[in-house]
């Protein structure tokens, strides 16, 4: 009997082990996932920092793109005032005129009594 369970238990513990192929070729598996994890960690940090980059390139074209615009207005500005300025001139140009006309036509002689001027 006790060479019975004897051989029972050499049974056992040869067919519940794992071959030291099957171990390796589990082991090598093991270390091509930690490579690739340690891969796609990099890559996941490097896709960060240009995200980063790209973050920050969008945020100097929008500055860039309200300067334009900022731009664009200060140039519609200069020229309704330079528009204005030519109105007042003008302005200033006619009623000028329209003084030297009127003052021509109210001119006043004074007779003298002997009828000269």
């Amino acid at each position: 009997m006790q060479r019975t369970c004897a051989a029972l238990a050499l049974v056992a513990l040869c067919g519940c082990g794992v071959s030291k192929a099957e171990y390796d070729a589990k082991e090598q598996e093991v270390e091509g996932a930690k490579q690739q994890v340690t891969q796609l960690q990099q890559q996941l940090a490097s896709d960060e920092q240009q995200i980063t980059q790209l973050k920050s390139a969008v945020g100097m074209a929008q500055s860039k793109a309200m300067t334009d615009d900022q731009k664009s207005q200060l140039e519609e500005a200069k020229r309704a005032m330079q528009e204005a300025e030519e109105r007042g001139k003008l302005l200033t140009d006619l009623t000028a005129k329209w003084l030297d006309d009127t003052k021509s036509r109210l001119k006043i002689e004074i007779e003298t009594p002997g009828g000269k001027p």
